[in-house]
């Protein structure tokens, strides 16, 4: 039993597994991170960053914002290499999630194929090969196959990372959503609006007040077709707004007859 443990440990810490170690413990690190709200899901972007998604941006501004992105990503500097990795991506499944996803698939299927091939085959391959040798062949296979068991991993999940855009904004103002981030605020966020269906996951932020956190209920008061989210404030608060103004109005109406009466008096006087 200790020695099991003891060539568990080697594997973990020598090459090639101590590459993954230190990645897998940055991913680790990564996740907690969102949990409490510290960061985005989408920090490095991601599958609503893609092609398809400026299309659909596009169609949400009228057309217009379709061919400014078309525009933007055949110009500028880096574009080819941005495009590369991004057609990449695509290629095995992964443009789907966003990069954080995908990075961690990766990591982690890096991580347990160099464990386990040094646990299982280490010693055998030592009988034909120099160690360094067989590490290094390790290492290798072990980037191979972790892009196609990342691949795969992929295709089942992929569907719960879909950012969905409303085509019209009329179609998001005034509908109840919950917060689905750690927090929301004026930094960042996305709120989950209710379809009938899985429900669309849109980039939110509020203004004002303390922020939000996830499982609150808010409502949908704007669209910024600017910079591509809508203003939310909570429901309760929202509410009341609704509520003080109603008062406001019926208590003008009611003063309103009653000035007009005063001046009628007045006139009759006269």
């Amino acid at each position: 039993m200790v020695a099991a443990v003891l060539l568990l440990l080697d594997a973990v810490v020598t090459f090639p597994g101590a590459v993954f170690t230190v990645l897998l413990g940055v991913v680790l690190l990564y996740w907690l991170s969102m949990l409490v709200g510290a960061v985005d899901l989408d920090v490095l972007g991601g599958a609503e960053h893609g092609g398809a998604d400026a299309a659909a941006e596009g169609a949400l501004h009228g057309g217009e914002g379709a061919e400014a992105h078309g525009g933007d990503a055949d110009g500028g500097d880096g574009g080819d290499a941005d495009g590369g990795v991004l057609s990449a991506l695509g290629a095995l499944g992964l443009r789907r999630l966003p990069m954080t996803v995908s990075v961690s698939l990766l990591v982690i299927w890096g991580w347990l194929i160099s464990v386990l091939g040094t646990v299982s085959l280490a010693e055998a391959a030592s009988h034909v090969m120099p160690s360094s040798v067989f590490r290094g062949l390790l290492f290798v296979v072990a980037l191979a196959s972790s892009l196609k068991l990342a691949s795969v991993s992929a295709r089942p999940i992929a569907p719960l990372f879909v950012a969905n855009n409303a085509s019209r904004r009329e179609h998001l103002v005034g509908k109840v959503a919950e917060v689905s981030t750690g927090r929301l605020d004026a930094g960042f966020g996305q709120v989950l609006v209710g379809d009938g269906g899985a429900g669309l996951l849109i980039d939110a932020r509020h203004e004002g007040g303390a922020a939000l956190k996830r499982g609150d209920r808010v409502i949908v008061t704007s669209w910024d077709a600017d910079k591509g989210f809508v203003l939310v404030e909570p429901i309760d608060r929202f509410t009341a707004l609704r509520v003080e103004g109603s008062e406001g109005r019926q208590e003008a109406a009611e003063e309103l007859p009653a000035k007009s009466g005063d001046d009628a008096a007045k006139r009759v006087i006269r």
